[in-house]
């Protein structure tokens, strides 16, 4: 359910003033929304700051679970960048050692290996 739509439910919920409200879940009875849009009644000239405070809250608890959410992708690929870093490593020095293999073999084996491949 939309953001709107929970705060609309909830000042809907309320009635009109001077009729008895519908009772809400206590889920929503309980929750910080419902507490302040209670504070500043469904006519008042509160509601829009009400709706709007809880907009910017929302908003910042996004851009919240944005940031840990980058820096858990900065960890991973850090963590990913290391490990190739040291598979390059190592694959050079596997290189090494085999073109220092390739440097001590006589050149007449050269010669016939190279025409094997042919």
């Amino acid at each position: 359910m939309g953001h709107r739509v929970r705060v609309t439910a909830l000042l809907a919920a309320q009635g009109p003033v001077g009729v008895a409200a519908r009772p809400l879940p206590p889920a929503q009875r309980s929750s910080p929304t419902y507490r302040l849009l209670l504070k500043a009644g469904p006519k008042t000239q509160e509601a829009p700051l009400v709706r709007n405070n809880i907009a910017v809250r929302k908003s910042r608890d996004k851009a919240k679970q944005r940031n840990v959410e980058t820096q858990q992708k900065v960890l991973e690929l850090t963590s990913d960048n290391d490990r190739l870093r040291k598979r390059v490593e190592q694959l050079s020095r596997e290189l090494d050692t085999l073109r220092g293999i390739f440097r001590q073999l006589p050149e007449s084996s050269l010669v016939k290996a190279m025409g094997n491949c042919a």
